[in-house]
């Protein structure tokens, strides 16, 4: 008889896709990070730079900005 593989105890590999820089903390941080606590590997991944999209600041500082504080919602 077949070996049932349906379920496991190893880690997962996890991949949070967001448009923007800070859409992957915003929707999905708190449940990566129990996954995370679990022993799961997961990454977040932005199709954008986040240049964009602010009233007062654009450009590369705002990329910027926004990198800094991804970096540090990583560490979390």
């Amino acid at each position: 008889m077949a070996e049932d593989k349906t379920v496991s105890n190893d880690p997962i590999r996890i991949m949070v896709i967001g448009a923007h820089p800070d859409d992957c903390e915003i929707k999905a941080g708190g449940v990566a990070a129990k996954w995370a606590g679990q022993g799961h590997k997961v990454k977040f991944v932005s199709v954008t730079n986040g240049d964009i999209g602010h009233y007062e600041v654009a450009g590369g500082p705002l990329a910027q900005r926004r990198m800094a504080e991804v970096e540090e919602a990583a560490k979390v």
